[in-house]
């Protein structure tokens, strides 16, 4: 079994010592390796080494969002599962604009969270179903009889690589395509469905369904 190195950063010890204390119950291949209040994440995750870093960016949503942006900027290896208690639109695509791989509300189950750790220690997104569906009403027609666009299969492909978090590179190699064409069909879905960067094309994918479906032909 290969052991995750998490590190946990909240502003409330007893936050930080209560998930370190569930996870050491209920997942074994899970291992705490350092903690800190969310000022100091940043310069301490290095020294820590860790595979995923578990951040509880409840709010204010502001305060929240600069944190892991500036988590991504200088520890740029680390990769970042939000723990929070707000679940609108705004605050979900903002979260995965400036680079965190999952996001985990404080109510639900501890599996929940035992799974989004695990999908980003291997590079996976997860999204809690319940913020999936705080997000979703921005992108479903207004007009329940309007169809969704017709995206052809390579364009599912390249949609549900980005929302599945891989990089153009990653994505070319998958699909044995060069990155100047993933490029190319990015800007094609960004035309086609009328977005403007990556958090709407991920939360996009994730409304109509598309994300689940690729992984459960996987």
């Amino acid at each position: 079994m290969t052991t995750i190195r998490l590190f946990v950063s909240s502003d409330y010890a007893m936050t930080r010592d209560g998930i370190r204390a569930l996870l050491e119950r209920r997942a074994e291949d899970i291992h705490v390796v350092d903690e800190s209040a969310i000022a100091d994440a940043a310069e301490k995750v290095h020294t820590a080494a860790a595979d995923v870093v578990l951040i509880d960016a409840s709010a204010p949503a502001s305060h929240a969002m600069e944190s892991v942006g500036r988590l991504v900027r200088e520890a740029s290896d680390a990769r970042i599962v939000v723990l929070t208690n707000i679940e609108n639109a705004p605050f979900v695509r903002s979260m995965l604009a400036v680079g965190a791989i999952g996001l985990v509300l404080k109510h639900s189950e501890t599996d929940q969270l035992i799974r989004a750790i695990r999908k980003a220690a291997v590079s996976e997104r997860f999204i809690d179903r319940s913020l999936s569906d705080a997000i979703a009403g921005e992108f479903l027609p207004q007009n329940r009889q309007a169809p969704m666009p017709h995206l052809s299969r390579r364009e599912q492909e390249v949609l549900g690589g980005i929302a599945g978090g891989l990089t153009n590179r990653q994505l070319a190699d998958r699909l044995k395509l060069s990155t100047k064409t993933v490029e190319t069909y990015r800007g094609r879905l960004y035309h086609k469905l009328h977005l403007h960067d990556r958090a709407e094309l991920v939360s996009y994918a994730i409304a109509v369904g598309l994300l689940s479906r690729i992984r459960a032909d996987h």
